[in-house]
């Protein structure tokens, strides 16, 4: 699989942004977009993901799936965390989940692996059982937490070995075709139905990739907590997780370690190796280093 771009040009309110731009990237590689403000590095991303229109040039997927489009294949992570304040953690990336598809029809599976040997000194700041928060400084709580829960490693989810294993599977609430409300939760309280069983017809149920979504991002304790209790890296976090839950071979991620703390910008790093790792794509627009240390760089203009 590549993904390639030829003599690409953008245009934005009358303005050139940026022409005669080409790139080339194979699968298991990654390529950061690095460039001064208004050089077009977020433009570039967006007009890749299908949302802006090229003034010239086009982008191609080779060895992808010929009846999808780029956009179909591939994960946007913008500014935007595109969260609703009133669902929870897992509703939300339940909703993304349903709304993208779960996984089925870009034919991608992955499995991502990260070790955990050795930690930042004060740990990760995942949240504490004990809490239910984070060390993130802009917790709606009020202030850095001091707890010793969450800032001490000991009490930490994420130490030793840890292995995400996603593969395709269908969604447990699929939107309807008719174009009606996607329902990602079912509040009644009733028990949820058992999730579709495989297509071998052995019984065996799909993995619940949110879950496990949740967990690499260090959400999973704060799964039922509504997002808008969420600080600004916690809700990043709950963004990046939204890549893992439904596999797609391209992630196109601009300035995906913004709000991250430390020990957030380690897992990310983990992440991504890991999706390159299981022969996916990158491009990642970005000021400052992401941990990708064998990555092309492809460098725009200057400021206009």
């Amino acid at each position: 699989m590549e993904l390639i771009g030829r003599d690409l040009a953008c245009i934005r309110g009358g303005r050139e942004v940026f022409a005669s731009v080409g790139f080339h990237v194979d699968a298991g590689k990654a390529l950061l977009v690095v460039g001064p403000n208004g050089s077009g590095k977020s433009s570039l991303l967006r007009l890749i993901a299908g949302l802006l229109r090229p003034a010239a040039g086009t982008v191609a997927l080779n060895g992808g799936k010929a009846e999808l489009s780029v956009a179909e294949q591939a994960h946007y992570l913008g500014h935007q965390d595109a969260l609703k304040p009133s669902l929870s953690v897992r509703e939300n990336l339940e909703f993304w989940a349903a709304f993208l598809g779960g996984g089925t029809g870009n034919g991608f599976a992955y499995k991502t692996s990260f070790l955990h040997e050795n930690p930042p000194p004060n740990g990760p700041a995942w949240p504490s059982p004990e809490t239910g928060r984070s060390a993130d400084k802009n917790s709606p709580e009020g202030g850095q937490s001091t707890s010793g829960g969450i800032e001490g490693a000991e009490n930490q989810p994420g130490h030793g070995a840890v292995t995400l294993t996603l593969e395709r599977g269908r969604s447990a609430n699929e939107s309807s075709p008719g174009g009606g409300q996607i329902t990602a939760h079912d509040p009644s309280p009733s028990p949820r139905p058992d999730p579709p069983s495989s297509v071998d017809g052995e019984g065996e149920h799909p993995p619940d990739n949110v879950g496990a979504a949740l967990g690499a991002v260090g959400l999973d304790e704060l799964a039922d907590l509504p997002a808008a209790y969420l600080s600004a890296g916690q809700r990043r976090r709950l963004s990046i997780a939204r890549l893992l839950a439904v596999p797609r071979p391209l992630w196109l991620l601009d300035e995906p370690s913004a709000a991250l703390d430390a020990a957030a910008q380690v897992r990310l790093t983990a992440l991504m190796h890991g999706h390159l790792s299981g022969g996916g794509l990158i491009l990642a627009a970005t000021h400052g280093p992401l941990g990708l240390n064998a990555a092309q760089e492809l460098r725009l203009g200057g400021a206009q």
